[in-house]
C-alpha cells in the first residue's frame, strides 16, 4: 500500500497536481463545483440524469471545504491516490481469507503497474468505483465465512455509493445471493437482509425517479446516458453497417415527433431537455443499426458482440493514455497476460481438486456477466478496467491452487523415488 501511495505521488509530481484528460474528469469537477454552488446535480453545465449523482455531490463536499482552486485539485489527488492503496488492501484482505499471505501480497501487487498509478491521478469513477468493488467482494466473503451482521452492513454501504458512481453495479447483489445460497447462508437471514437492502436502495431510486421524472417527464430510475454508448458500439467488430442508412425515415421522423412535447412556444427545448433528446435518438440510431446489422449479417454480430468486444476488454484492457515510463503500456500488456494465463491455471486446478470452487465460479459470474454487459454497448478498456480487482483476487488464489498442485507432483515424486531406492 505504501509503495502504492509513493508511486502514485511521484506520477502526480510528474504530470502536475491539476493534470487532467479534459473529458468526463473535468466535468466531473465542474459538476461538483456546481452542486456546491447550487445544490443542483448537473453535468455539461445543464442539470441532467447524465451520471449518477455519486460524483457531483462528492466533489461538491469537497469544494465547499477547499473552494475550487489549486487547493481542491490537491485535495481530491489526494483521496484518490488514498482509495488506490486501499482498494489494494481490500484485495489482499479477499484473497487473505482463502489463502497465504504471499499469495495476497502478490495479488496486491498487480495494482503498482502503471495504468492503475495514471488512473489514480484522474478524478474518474473507476478508482472509487474498484475500492467499493473490492470492499464488496471482501464483505461477500465473509458473509459466507462468519455470518455476522456487521459484514452485510459493510456489504451494503459499498453497494449503495457503488451505485452512486455507476448503475451497471445494480446487478451485484444477484451475484452475492447465488454465492451465498451455494455456501450455505441461512435463507431466512437472507431475505431480511434483501429486504434491508431494497429499502436503502429505494431510499435512493424513488426520489431520484421522481426528480427525473419532473424533468424530464419520463421514468428514469438511475441514468439516461446509455444511449451515446450503445451507438458507438455498433462501430465497432466488423461486417457492420456502414452509415448509407435510411436515417430520416426511422430516426429523424419519430425524433421529430417525441421532441415535440418538450419543445416551448418558440420552438425550441430546454438545455437539459436536449442532453436526454440526444441520448434518445443515439439510442434510436443505434436500435436501427443493429436492426439492420441482424438482418444482412447476423453471423457478423453476433461474433462481433459475443466475441470480439468481450475479448478486447479482457485481454487489451490497459486504460493509460500517457505512459509514465517508456514502453510502460507494453510492459502492463505482459503482466496481464501472465496474471491471466494463472488464473485460467488456477480455475483447471480447481476444477481437479475441488478446492474453492464455488468462489472462483462467483468471481467468474462476477467478471463474465459485467464485461458482456459493458461489451453490450461501448467496448472500452477504461470500462473493464476496475473490474480488473475481480481478477486480482482470482490470481490470488490461483497462486496458492499452482503451489499446492506442485507442491503434491513434488510429493509424489519423492515418495515414488523412495519406493524406488527401497526396491533396489
Amino acid at each position: 500500500m505504501l509503495l502504492i501511495t509513493i508511486l502514485s505521488f511521484s506520477a502526480m509530481k510528474k504530470l502536475g497536481v491539476e493534470y487532467t484528460l479534459y473529458s468526463d474528469d473535468f466535468s466531473y469537477v465542474l459538476a461538483g463545483i456546481e452542486f456546491a454552488h447550487s445544490g443542483t446535480i448537473t453535468m455539461n453545465n445543464s442539470i441532467s440524469a447524465l451520471v449518477m449523482p455519486g460524483m457531483p455531490f462528492f466533489i461538491g463536499i469537497y469544494s465547499l471545504i477547499f473552494g475550487q482552486g489549486i487547493q481542491l485539485w490537491i485535495a481530491l489527488k489526494i483521496t484518490w491516490i488514498i482509495m488506490g492503496a486501499l482498494t489494494a488492501w481490500f484485495v489482499y484482505k479477499s484473497v487473505r481469507i482463502f489463502s497465504p499471505r504471499w499469495c495476497a501480497i502478490c495479488a496486491m501487487c498487480l495494482l503498482m503497474t502503471p495504468d492503475f498509478i495514471w488512473g489514480n491521478n484522474l478524478i474518474l469513477t473507476e478508482t472509487p468505483f474498484m475500492l467499493m468493488l473490492s470492499i464488496m467482494i471482501y464483505e461477500t466473503f465473509m458473509m459466507a465465512k462468519d455470518k455476522k451482521w456487521r459484514h452485510f452492513i459493510w456489504e451494503t454501504a459499498a453497494f449503495f455509493v457503488a451505485l452512486m458512481l455507476k448503475a451497471n453495479i445494480g446487478l451485484y447483489p444477484l451475484f452475492a445471493l447465488v454465492y451465498l445460497i451455494i455456501k450455505k447462508y441461512p435463507i431466512k437471514k437472507l431475505l431480511l437482509q434483501g429486504l434491508i437492502l431494497i429499502i436503502v436502495v429505494c431510499t435512493f431510486v424513488v426520489p431520484w425517479s421522481m426528480r427525473n421524472y419532473k424533468i424530464y417527464d419520463a421514468f428514469i430510475p438511475l441514468t439516461f446516458g446509455s444511449g451515446n454508448p450503445e451507438l458507438l458500439g455498433t462501430y465497432q467488430g466488423y461486417g457492420y453497417p456502414d452509415d448509407n442508412l435510411d436515417y430520416e425515415t426511422y430516426v429523424n421522423v419519430p425524433m421529430r415527433e417525441f421532441m415535440k412535447k418538450y419543445e416551448n412556444a418558440e420552438g425550441t427545448i430546454e438545455p437539459q431537455i436536449k442532453w436526454y433528446t440526444d441520448q434518445i435518438r443515439d439510442s434510436l440510431k443505434a436500435e436501427y443499426r443493429k436492426s439492420v446489422w441482424w438482418h444482412t449479417n447476423p453471423k457478423s454480430m453476433l461474433i462481433s458482440y459475443f466475441i470480439i468486444k468481450p475479448r478486447n476488454m479482457i485481454f487489451h484492457n490497459v486504460f493509460c493514455w500517457e505512459e509514465l515510463f517508456k514502453n510502460a503500456n507494453q510492459f502492463t500488456f505482459k503482466i496481464r497476460y501472465i496474471e491471466m494465463t494463472i488464473i485460467l491455471l488456477g480455475i483447471l486446478i480447481s476444477l481437479a481438486n475441488k478446492k474453492l470452487r464455488k468462489e472462483y465460479l462467483f468471481l467468474c459470474i462476477l467478471y463474465i456477466i459485467n464485461i458482456y454487459l459493458y461489451a453490450s454497448t461501448f467496448a472500452f478498456d477504461r470500462y473493464a478496467q476496475p473490474f480488473l480487482a475481480i481478477r486480482f483476487v482470482a490470481f490470488g488464489f490461483s497462486l496458492y491452487q499452482i503451489k499446492m498442485l506442485l507442491a503434491q507432483t513434488w510429493k509424489e515424486y519423492v515418495r515414488k523415488d523412495q519406493l524406488s531406492h527401497t526396491k533396489n
